[in-house]
C-alpha cells in the first residue's frame, strides 16, 4: 500500500446506505491509507445508531446538499 503524496489530496466523497456501514468503513479506511480525504456518513440509522426524528430529518436534508 502507498501514501499518495501530492500538494493537494484528493477529496473523495462515500454516499451510499447506512445498511452498508461495514463497505463504506472498509472503503473510507482505504481511500484514507491512500491518502484521501475522505467524507463519509458517520451516522448509521440501520445499523442501530440511534437518533432523533428531528436528527434524522436533518441528516437527510445535509445528504442532498
Amino acid at each position: 500500500m502507498q501514501i499518495h503524496q501530492t500538494d493537494q489530496p484528493r477529496i473523495v466523497t462515500i454516499c451510499g446506505s447506512t445498511r452498508f456501514r461495514t463497505e463504506i468503513a472498509d472503503a473510507n479506511r482505504q481511500l484514507t491509507l491512500d491518502g484521501c480525504i475522505v467524507l463519509a456518513p458517520g451516522v448509521f440509522g440501520h445499523s442501530g445508531d440511534e437518533m432523533t426524528d428531528e436528527q434524522k430529518t436533518a441528516l437527510d436534508a445535509l445528504h442532498f446538499r
